[in-house]
C-alpha cells in the first residue's frame, strides 16, 4: 500500500486538503497528515483523523508529537510527500533549508519525490521572492502544481487560488506510478 505524507499549511484553501486526504484514503493509500500551527487555525486535526483513520501529526515537540523521532519515521516510511496548500511562508522556509516545525523537518529528511501546491494572495504569488523560492524548490526536485486564476477568500481575484483537487490528485498518481 502506498504511503503519502500530506502536509497542510496555514491558508484559507486548507479545507481542500481534506478532499485530497479523503480521495487518497478511499483508494487504499495510507495518508499521514502533518498540520502546521497555521493549518490548525483553519482546520482541526480530528477532521483528518476521521477521513484517514490515522493519527494526525501537529508538533515537532510536545503534545501531538508522539515521539522525538516522528519526523525521521514519517520521512522513512513515506513513498511521497505532498504539501497542500503550501503557504508563502512554507515555500520560503523549505527553499532556504529552515526546518523549524514538524512538516519542514519531515521535508528536510525525506529523500523521495515531493509535490507542492501553493495557494496565496495574488500579490504574494507575484512577488519575486515567491518566484525565487519556487525556482529553488524546482532545482531541488520538488514538483510544483501551480495555482490558478480565480476568486480568493480574501476577496481579491487573480492567480493564487489552489489548483483544482483533480489536478493535484493526477500529479500524485503520476508520482506514485513512477515509483515515487
Amino acid at each position: 500500500m502506498p504511503r503519502v505524507v500530506l502536509g497542510v499549511t496555514g491558508s484559507a484553501a486548507a479545507h481542500r486538503a481534506l478532499d485530497v486526504a479523503s480521495d487518497l484514503t478511499k483508494r487504499g493509500i495510507s495518508v499521514d497528515a502533518v498540520l502546521t500551527r497555521g493549518a490548525q487555525e483553519f482546520l482541526r486535526p480530528l477532521a483528518f483523523e476521521a477521513l484517514t483513520r490515522r493519527p494526525v501529526h501537529t508538533s515537532l515537540f510536545g503534545e501531538g508529537s508522539g515521539d522525538p523521532h516522528t519526523h525521521i519515521r514519517l520521512a522513512a516510511e513515506a513513498d511521497l510527500l505532498v504539501v497542500v496548500p503550501a503557504s508563502a511562508d512554507f515555500l520560503a522556509k523549505a527553499a532556504t533549508g529552515i526546518s523549524d516545525d514538524l512538516l519542514l523537518t519531515v521535508a528536510y529528511a525525506f529523500p523521495g519525490r515531493k509535490i507542492v501546491a501553493p495557494a496565496m494572495n495574488p500579490r504574494m504569488w507575484a512577488n519575486p521572492l515567491t518566484a525565487r523560492n519556487l525556482g529553488t524548490l524546482g532545482d531541488l526536485g520538488w514538483d510544483v502544481v501551480a495555482p490558478v486564476d480565480g476568486d480568493l477568500a480574501c476577496g481579491d481575484q487573480g492567480t493564487g487560488r489552489l489548483a483544482p483537487v483533480a489536478d493535484i490528485l493526477a500529479r500524485i498518481d503520476a508520482a506514485l506510478a513512477r515509483g515515487a
